[in-house]
């Protein structure tokens, strides 16, 4: 719930944690403490909060969520992102594309996200045990390659 309130805006962190100083006390707040804590990324999902625990346990830095980038005139929002390596990784839950014209849309997004230089890593709750390691390895040979290519 607080994924998706989250994901359309309709709330805030800094509005959630204001609201748990005013009512200290309130029964249930300690769980509602540690739900706000485990936002502080933003996931707009509970495979996007998966996500980011892994990589924040694994110490891994210089990612975004739900990173904003403008391409061919629309705005994307990329799961998690390392900008400055133009490496999105795409998270897909079981209901992701619930119609043949949501699916065809991902295609698209995904073509466009490409032409603009990005790779797209693709993890479903199946395999997010291979998100770490995955992203770790793609993220250093790219950081090569940029040397490579400033050098």
């Amino acid at each position: 719930m607080i994924d998706e309130a989250l994901r359309r805006r309709a709330i805030m962190l800094p509005r959630l944690r204001r609201a748990l100083q005013l009512t200290p006390n309130r029964r249930g707040n300690r769980l509602r403490r540690e739900l706000v804590a485990d936002s502080r990324d933003e996931p707009w999902s509970e495979l996007e909060r998966e996500a980011h625990r892994l990589l924040l346990a694994a110490g891994v830095t210089g990612w975004k969520s739900n990173h904003a980038v403008d391409i061919e005139g629309q705005r994307f929002y990329l799961d998690v992102a390392i900008p400055e390596l133009r490496l999105a990784i795409e998270l897909q839950g079981e209901q992701h594309h619930g119609t043949q014209d949501a699916f065809h849309r991902d295609r698209g997004r995904g073509r466009a996200i490409a032409r603009a230089g990005w790779l797209a890593l693709r993890f479903t709750a199946q395999s997010l045990d291979e998100l770490v390691e995955t992203t770790l390895e793609v993220a250093a040979t790219r950081r090569r390659r940029l040397r490579a290519e400033a050098a």
